[in-house]
């Protein structure tokens, strides 16, 4: 699951624990989120299979027919999609609304729809800062606001036992020395190019780094994901390795002496809270949802975009003060502030303003 269906099965997973009847409704073919809504106790309300034209029309039956039978006190929309649908039906279908922001939106040609459904909102939820500015630079609407972080599971439980990680950082040192990674989709936006040539860079004063890109082409951008691997083909040969998507690369980012997100934009950073929780260091990009996160982290670099140049400077500074060892630990305060408690408190605090329509902080 991505990190914003993830978000949506642990928040729905902590307001049910809390007492609170939870229902979500999804495309019945999205087999990963109906699964683990289901283990998290919650239920599912299938949203018919449909060609892509039909999709909000569906939704639309589904959100009424829900609403008229089982009248929740508030909808909350994750996706633009469902936050369009909604604000479409808000007249009929009764209850108080609000916006889930997970991602950022670059194309400013869906401003006149996103204002269009800020006009019907009664609250909206940002999962950082960087997300909450992006859309006020482009919305004026004064609507009850709330941000509260994503929420990442605590990679630490995840990890492979102390002798499957070593046999892990072998593997993929393949006679290197030192490790650095890249965690995330093989797209444009994630600027894995300027990775590849940050890689290039120290690769040309240490032959002896090794470098790991884990994460899926996509689809959409197939040729982009085939430059970059002969890119690092031509240029670093051996020393780089794709492995794809991994289901669980907490253990990856356990065993690298340096993760590096050169992202142009992250709405929040799952990746960089990973490190934190795993006592990594890492180089990322600003100004994004990565800054708020990683401004307590004393192993974290912060670096303009577009320059694998900077990156690898820090990256090699980094190395050279915070040698690789195995007995890493989180950062206990900057991991702190993104409890899951915590932040699904938070969250449910704000929708009971919003229901009371005392929504603004």
């Amino acid at each position: 699951m991505g990190g914003g269906e993830y978000h949506l099965v642990q928040h729905a997973k902590g307001l049910k624990q809390r007492g609170h009847e939870v229902r979500v409704a999804c495309r019945a073919g999205n087999m990963h989120l109906r699964n683990a809504l289901e283990s998290a106790g919650v239920d599912a309300v299938p949203i018919p299979a449909v060609p892509s034209l039909m999709v909000p029309g569906a939704l639309a039956r589904v959100l009424r027919d829900q609403c008229q039978s089982w009248k929740p006190d508030l909808v909350c929309a994750n996706t633009l999609t469902t936050a369009a649908v909604a604000a479409f039906l808000k007249r009929t279908i009764g209850p108080k609304l609000v916006y889930a922001v997970m991602v950022i939106r670059h194309d400013r040609r869906l401003t006149p729809l996103l204002r269009l459904i800020y006009r019907q909102l009664d609250g909206v939820m940002y999962n950082s800062r960087y997300t909450q500015d992006s859309y006020h630079a482009i919305l004026s609407y004064q609507v009850p606001e709330l941000v509260n972080f994503s929420t990442v599971e605590d990679p630490r439980d995840k990890l492979y036992d102390a002798a499957a990680r070593s046999g892990l950082r072998n593997a993929l040192l393949s006679s290197g020395k030192r490790l650095v990674g890249f965690v995330g989709r093989i797209h444009p936006e994630k600027g894995v190019m300027d990775f590849l040539q940050m890689a290039e860079m120290l690769y040309r004063g240490d032959s002896s780094i090794r470098f790991v890109l884990i994460g899926a082409k996509d689809k959409k951008f197939q040729r982009y994901g085939d430059d970059a691997e002969n890119f690092a083909r031509e240029r670093l040969g051996h020393a780089a390795t794709f492995l794809g998507h991994v289901d669980n690369p907490a253990s990856h980012i356990a065993v690298m002496d340096c993760l590096v997100n050169p992202t142009y934009g992250e709405g929040f950073g799952r990746v960089a809270l990973e490190a934190v929780y795993l006592g990594t260091p890492i180089v990322a990009t600003e100004p994004g949802g990565m800054t708020e996160i990683l401004a307590g982290y004393s192993k974290a670099r912060m670096v303009p975009w577009h320059r694998p140049d900077l990156m690898a400077n820090a990256v090699g500074e980094l190395m050279s003060s915070n040698p690789y060892s195995e007995a890493r630990g989180a950062d206990a305060k900057a991991a702190a502030q993104f409890d899951h408690a915590t932040l699904v408190d938070k969250e449910l605090a704000f929708f009971r303003r919003v229901i009371r329509g005392d929504g603004k902080d």
